[in-house]
């Protein structure tokens, strides 16, 4: 008995410890995504300026197209990093996993060909969860591009929704989970399994078990699993297949019903003014060199500064106020959120548009945009930016704020910390 209890000792922190090890490397791989995220915005904003004033037939618009098409590349391998590092935007419903598999069992099919055979299993009744049903087929495709890769001959994929209770002696060896009920997902396959050494990194970005892959399949499936409040256990040994099961807090009530809308339900986009002012606030000097170079071809007036605080000295010696305040959020000192808020007291009608390489849900913390705000997540290209400005730039402040005071009060500051 006291062996087995040392053993256990041992195992659970070799757990805590992998755990603490992927809690490190998410937070590099989130680090490494932002300022990648960074460089693709200057080429891909440079790349719309260069277009736009070539010639329809020029033949250097081929060149550019392809060099647009590597940005869209890598921002997807940097949107797969974020989703390992749990600082992507997730939009969760309640949702039945059964009825989610069932829907997308024709696809996977198709994804995975005739050599595969794809078998459900599923516990009677509905199974809820609170995910994002977009995440949640990622990471489905992943998992079964994983297997297919695993039984090159063909074999069979099954997959699984279950519900499982877990009691406190179980939770103990299975950190990070908690006691309570899960609804659990099992993908599993008969192909070639997995060593332990191979088991302990597969997870890992950029870390594959193939010469072709690139690692990012299952490091992304894991960070949306913790992100979405689960867990993942792995089962497999070498010629005897793998099996991964998911687990997600159980949510015992109905499914959200799908939201009505359309596009003709959004604002329409208006002309930009003529020499609208801009106080552009960015921290990285050749990303605000590249947007500033895009207001002025848009005919606006620019007024730039690399922080906060210059920004809030800029917008006191102004003798007329800005139209709105384009920020990054993450800036040294001041952050864009602190910024708007201090501006906005003093000229309720301004409005702002937030820019940052981070994922939105990362970037919100609990907060709502206004309707004189806009969220633009980079790399942004030159028709989002347009686009967006001429939404915000057409609305009508004394119609949507309480406040129709829009010219600074000579008696109010703006006060630097």
């Amino acid at each position: 008995r006291e062996r087995d209890s040392a053993i256990s000792v041992l195992v659970n922190r070799e757990k805590v410890q992998q755990a603490q090890k992927m809690e490190a490397v998410g937070q590099l791989a989130g680090g490494v995504a932002h300022d990648f995220t960074t460089l693709l915005m200057v080429i891909q904003l440079n790349c719309s300026m260069v277009k736009a004033r070539l010639a329809a037939d020029d033949q250097l618009h081929g060149r550019l197209m392809e060099v647009g098409d590597a940005v869209e590349q890598a921002s997807r391998l940097t949107r797969q990093l974020q989703a390992f590092s749990r600082s992507q935007t997730l939009e969760r419903k309640v949702l039945d996993l059964s009825k989610q598999v069932r829907d997308v069992e024709v696809m996977l099919q198709r994804l995975l060909g005739e050599k595969v055979k794809i078998v459900l299993r599923f516990e009677g009744g509905p199974l809820r969860a609170s995910l994002d049903p977009n995440q949640i087929l990622q990471v489905l495709l992943n998992l079964a591009v994983n297997a297919r890769d695993a039984m090159p001959y063909g074999g069979r994929l099954t997959i699984g929704v279950t519900r499982e209770e877990l009691a406190a002696p179980e939770t103990s060896t299975m950190p990070p989970a908690k006691p309570g009920s899960y609804v659990v997902l099992s993908v599993g396959d008969d192909g070639s399994g997995m060593d332990e050494r191979t088991q302990a990194r597969i997870f890992e970005p950029f870390f594959s078990g193939r010469e072709e892959g690139i690692g990012l399949g299952l490091a992304t499936v894991y960070g949306i699993v913790v992100q979405s409040d689960g867990f993942i256990r792995v089962s497999s040994a070498t010629g005897r297949g793998t099996t991964f099961r998911i687990y997600f807090p159980e949510v015992r009530a109905a499914p959200e019903a799908e939201e009505a809308g359309s596009a003709a339900d959004a604002p329409a986009a208006q002309q930009l003014p003529s020499r609208a002012r801009i106080l552009l606030v960015e921290d990285d000097a050749a990303v605000r060199g590249t947007v500033r170079a895009l207001l002025d071809a848009f005919d606006l007036e620019v007024v730039e500064t690399e922080n906060g605080e210059e920004a809030v000295q800029r917008y006191e010696n102004l003798s007329v106020p800005p139209d709105l305040l384009l920020t990054d959020i993450v800036m040294p000192g001041m952050s864009g959120w602190e910024l708007a808020e201090r501006l906005k007291r003093a000229q309720p009608g301004l409005r702002v548009l937030y820019a940052s390489g981070y994922a939105e849900s990362e970037m919100m913390e609990g907060r709502t945009l206004g309707p004189l705000e806009a969220y633009l997540r980079k790399p942004f290209d030159m028709i989002d930016l347009r686009n967006t400005l001429e939404q915000l730039l057409g609305l009508d402040p004394d119609e949507l704020t309480e406040s129709t005071e829009v010219d600074r009060p000579a008696s109010e500051a703006v006060e630097v910390p």
